[in-house]
């Protein structure tokens, strides 16, 4: 019989450990692998969830901006002599309804052109007269501008009060009805 010398016991053991090594570093890169993906899918789902929250931020941001704006109304006041063929007030009153006051305020009345006359929205028979450019309203109070008459050629259609005004933190506004826009 032929003997076959398989090394002696030291060899074997370290043969043995580095099987055990190499094993156990497969093992390790694909829990390494693993951990990795499942790391991938965290911020995958993380990302998700912080595009929702900035959408829901811009448009609160939106929303906190547009605020006092959306608070100013507009109505119309009737003056004798001075309504078109469709009952068209010639003139609007501003109500200033928000925390705040607005400053810079205009009226323009579509086609028959800017503001003849502004005034102080008081008590009845109160006609405090102001400038054309408003400077200041105040929180919950009132003005009204008045157009200039109509005449038989006006076009009431094309009558649209156009309210322009600068909020508290400094945007300019556009208000035509319900209507608002940022002015550029």
């Amino acid at each position: 019989m032929s003997y076959i010398d398989w090394g002696d016991v030291p060899t074997w053991m370290g043969a043995l450990f580095a099987a055990l090594a190499a094993g156990a570093a497969v093992w390790t890169l694909k829990s390494q692998r693993d951990q990795i993906d499942e790391q991938r899918e965290f911020i995958a789902k993380q990302a998700e969830v912080l595009n929702v929250e900035r959408d829901v931020l811009i448009l609160e941001r939106k929303e906190r901006i547009e605020r006092q704006a959306r608070m100013i109304r507009l109505g119309g006041y009737r003056y004798d002599g001075m309504l078109s063929a469709d009952d068209q007030p010639a003139s609007v009153i501003v109500h200033n309804s928000s925390d705040a006051e607005i400053r810079d305020i205009a009226v323009c009345f579509g086609h028959l052109g800017p503001a003849i006359e502004a005034h102080a929205w008081g008590e009845l028979g109160r006609r405090e007269e102001l400038p054309l450019t408003v400077p200041m309203l105040s929180r919950d109070a009132m003005c009204y501008f008045e157009a200039r008459d109509w005449q038989a050629s006006d076009d009431p259609r094309t009558y649209v009060p156009r309210v322009s005004f600068t909020d508290s933190n400094g945007r300019r506004w556009c208000l035509a009805g319900e209507d608002l826009t940022a002015a550029a």
